[in-house]
């Protein structure tokens, strides 16, 4: 099983950046979000994160995971495999 990358993940081909701000929260106290997922299986949740790709150049896997509400350990599986069939790359 290969590590999720931390990294943002690009759509392959593209050289646009989408630049932005990150917002950084600087507290003494954890922040948490319960993300309530939902349940697909594999190859619809492989279509969905492909999809997620269309109108955005990149993007983490954890913003993945919080708007389409799926596992993040299935995201990374699935950025692996995207990776592989050279659809995304990882920046």
């Amino acid at each position: 099983m290969h590590a999720c990358p931390s990294a943002r993940v690009s759509v392959r081909g593209s050289h646009q950046k989408v630049s932005g701000e990150e917002l950084m929260v600087k507290s003494n106290t954890t922040v948490r979000k319960i993300i309530k997922y939902r349940d697909v299986d594999y190859e619809t949740a492989k279509k969905e994160v492909r999809g997620y790709f269309q109108g955005r150049w990149e993007a983490y896997p954890s913003e993945i995971e919080e708007d389409l509400k799926l596992d993040y350990k299935l995201i990374c599986q699935i950025v692996e495999e995207l990776k592989r069939e050279g659809c995304i790359v990882v920046l």
